[in-house]
């Protein structure tokens, strides 16, 4: 129960890790940091933020799911991160989300960014592989320490 249990809080954890840095992506970049002029493409540097962005959530997450229920809690988690990533990463660069073929206004909430944003294919692939990478590297780290001790 606790392999499960690690995985479960892991994956919460990585998400909201997410959101909150993603937010803070988002103030600091602006629309126009994040999109290329008049459209919902993003730029690289929201995709090179991203990148980090995730990969630090996934270690966040992978100490978390290693602590609570050890080896195998986090290497769950790194592999349900690398599927559903690529997979959803499939499924968006195949299905573009509704209205990120208009034009994109000046101003944009943060949910129209959210909802509409077009990320680089490459981001979207590399992402998934990041964090997957991230989390085994979490494992290890924690494991060091415990030899350690």
């Amino acid at each position: 129960m606790r392999v499960v249990g690690g995985v479960i809080v892991g994956f919460i954890a990585t998400a909201l890790v997410i959101f909150a840095l993603a937010s803070v992506s988002w103030l600091i970049l602006g629309p126009s940091g994040s999109f290329e002029p008049g459209t919902w493409k993003t730029t690289t540097t929201w995709g090179i933020g991203k990148l980090i962005v995730d990969t630090i959530a996934a270690f966040v997450g992978g100490l978390i799911a290693y602590r609570i229920g050890g080896k195998t809690s986090a290497h769950v988690l790194a592999g349900i991160i690398l599927v559903l990533g690529l997979v959803m990463a499939f499924v968006v660069i195949g299905n573009p989300p509704p209205g990120s073929s208009e034009p994109r206004p000046e101003v944009v909430s943060m949910t129209d960014a959210m909802n509409k944003a077009l990320e680089s294919p490459w981001a979207l692939y590399a992402s998934p592989v990041l964090s997957c990478l991230a989390v085994l590297f979490a494992v290890s780290r924690s494991e060091k320490k415990v030899t350690a001790s």
